[in-house]
């Protein structure tokens, strides 16, 4: 388990759900998934948009578009929270009505909050090395070092090298087998 996820669901991202969407690369990443079986929990393909409805866990992209997901799903939730900030400050009726639901806004706030978890481990090395964003604040450094303990507890560089193994030894079986 990492992160209180069991048996993460695994979605490949791409331009559609359907099978033979997107280029040749996604197309081999999307095989070579499906043929690791019970080793990954492959779901199959993902749109953006499932990525947001508890459809996957884990997203496989390459790292660009990795990096405009990530982007571009931060500046949307800062847009909106700006957006909201100037619409319930509009008017005193609004303003009355945020006070109401203040518990419910730092609610959401707790949920989509990029520092959250504020990094990521680089994984293919063979040390714990996590990533932060380059604007990480207090917050997400605290949260990335939680995450890293958490790594080095479960020993997750052991258990990434076993499942690369079997998934090697999985993909280099002839088809079908």
């Amino acid at each position: 388990m990492v992160l209180g996820v069991e048996h993460p669901r695994v979605g490949l991202m791409t331009i559609g759900t359907e099978e033979g969407k997107g280029n040749a690369l996604i197309a081999e990443t999307h095989d070579a998934l499906k043929r690791l079986g019970k080793l990954v929990n492959y779901v199959g393909p993902v749109e953006g948009f499932q990525v947001f409805f508890d459809h996957v866990d884990v997203v496989v992209c390459d790292g660009f578009v990795g990096n405009i997901c990530i982007k571009s799903w931060e500046s949307l939730s800062k847009f909106f929270s700006d957006l909201l900030k100037d619409e319930l400050r509009s008017n005193p009726l609004r303003m009355a009505g945020a006070v109401f639901a203040r518990g419910a806004f730092e609610a959401l706030k707790r949920r989509i909050q990029p520092e959250r978890y504020g990094g990521a481990p680089l994984l293919g090395l063979r040390g714990n090395v996590l990533k932060a964003h380059g604007s990480a604040n207090r917050h997400a450094i605290k949260n990335a070092i939680r995450d890293a303990s958490e790594f080095i507890r479960i020993d997750l560089n052991s258990r990434i090298e076993l499942d690369v193994a079997r998934a090697n030894e999985l993909l280099h079986q002839p088809a079908g087998n």
